[in-house]
């Protein structure tokens, strides 16, 4: 009797599947691109494969969905959630999974609609956190474009620590709860990338279907004040990381071209190395801060494929020929919510509370300090603190008036428009 073969191309298709479900995403798209049987038999089950896969490596599961507008999170009001049977047994499925969360950002206005539509199930927020997805989820996207959000997660993860420490001594792995900081923080970022830098909309004018008719400044920190202060401020440290790593490895300016290279390049070589200087540097920048994280992450990985700016500015334009109509508005959005935070600390807590220190030392990332935000603090004080802070995610507790005028000195009411191209550059 001849041998039996270990071919998977002879296996049975449930034997297959159930060896799919328990591989990690990068296994499974590299199959993909080997085998045209496997290929074909992942592309027609893969929400049976993909799903105990993205439970086990992209959690938090809510914020996951949300980049794809699905989901709800504990950013909805209390008066608007519903109190109908239907809702009470939507609470959990056959398998205990559970709807709602504690600490998740939502596409708002997507879930906003299928509320009104009465096809979405919402629930009361601060009751239980979803860690897996339930078997009965309709999936209504492409293979694609799960494949795509599932690959960019996890090349953010290969390449957060050589991004986020500066000194090569303190270079490491993170750690997995450190991992799913860095994942809540990158979902938080696509959601809010999804409303204000993807599309082209008049400055100055809300669009959010649940903040219809308020002041654009307002509307953009109030998708972030659903966060808690914790990961208001583990999104800034994944920001500013970002930020950083884009200045100084795509868009440097003359006089950063110097400082890198100790002074011996001239400053006319640094000028036609450079991307501008002073303000013309800082708004080529904030443009370019407006791609999606899979075509930032892309950028930053694949930087040495592109030999001129015109390269660079060629490939953004591909796909975002309305980017320079404005800046990038997160910054913003985020100082502001962190300004409001600290200063509804202080009604809470006495004067101290300006203290930002007392309640989050910095992690002074331009100070090279490899601690605080994203990674673990280095005193266990510090994380108490930490934790302290994470339970205050849910709609109204630090909603800030509208109508207050005191942020508006510190923070732009109006966008400002963007730009790529260096005016030293001839056309």
């Amino acid at each position: 009797m001849a041998p039996l073969s270990l071919n998977t191309e002879s296996l049975p298709v449930e034997t297959i599947i159930e060896i799919l479900r328990n591989l990690d995403i990068e296994s499974v798209w590299a199959i993909t691109q080997v085998s045209r049987r496997l290929r074909r038999i992942i592309e027609a089950n893969w929400t049976v494969i993909i799903r105990p896969i993205i439970n086990k490596e992209l959690s938090p599961i809510d914020e996951f969905l949300a980049v794809f507008g699905l989901g709800v999170s504990s950013g909805w009001p209390e008066e608007d959630i519903s109190d109908n049977d239907e809702t009470a047994s939507a609470v959990e499925d056959e398998d205990n999974d559970v709807y709602g969360s504690e600490d998740g950002l939502v596409d708002f206005g997507r879930a906003f609609d299928m509320m009104e539509n009465d096809d979405w199930a919402i629930v009361r927020p601060r009751t239980a956190t979803r860690t897996t997805i339930p078997n009965t989820w309709e999936w209504d996207l492409p293979f694609s474009k799960i494949m795509g959000v599932c690959r960019t997660v996890k090349g953010w993860e290969r390449e957060f620590h050589r991004l986020r420490f500066l000194n090569h001594t303190h270079r490491r792995t993170l750690r997995e709860h450190e991992l799913q900081r860095l994942r809540h923080s990158l979902y938080a970022w696509w959601s809010y990338s999804g409303y204000f830098h993807e599309h082209r909309s008049p400055r100055g004018i809300c669009e959010v279907p649940w903040a219809r008719g308020t002041d654009d400044l307002y509307c953009r920190s109030q998708i972030l004040r659903k966060l808690s202060t914790s990961q208001l401020h583990e999104l800034e440290d994944m920001w500013e990381t970002v930020k950083w790593a884009v200045q100084t490895e795509i868009c440097p300016s003359a006089d950063l071209v110097q400082m890198l290279s100790g002074h011996v390049v001239t400053f006319e070589e640094a000028q036609r190395v450079g991307w501008g200087e002073g303000d013309e540097n800082r708004t080529i920048h904030g443009t370019i801060m407006k791609l999606p994280p899979d075509e930032l992450l892309y950028l930053l990985v694949n930087r040495h494929r592109f030999t001129t700016k015109r390269s660079i500015i060629g490939f953004i334009h591909q796909k975002n020929p309305w980017i320079e109509d404005s800046v990038e508005t997160l910054t913003d959005a985020i100082q502001r919510a962190l300004w409001e935070r600290e200063r509804m600390l202080v009604a809470e807590n006495g004067p101290r509370a300006l203290n930002r220190r007392r309640y989050f030392p910095e992690y002074n990332f331009f100070k090279f300090r490899p601690w605080g935000g994203i990674l673990d603090y280095k005193k266990s004080r510090w994380e108490h603190i930490r934790d302290e802070h994470s339970r205050d995610a849910h709609m109204g507790m630090y909603d800030w008036a509208e109508d207050n005028r005191g942020p508006r000195r510190f923070f732009r009411e109006e966008v400002e428009a963007g730009q790529l191209l260096p005016t030293n550059v001839v056309a």
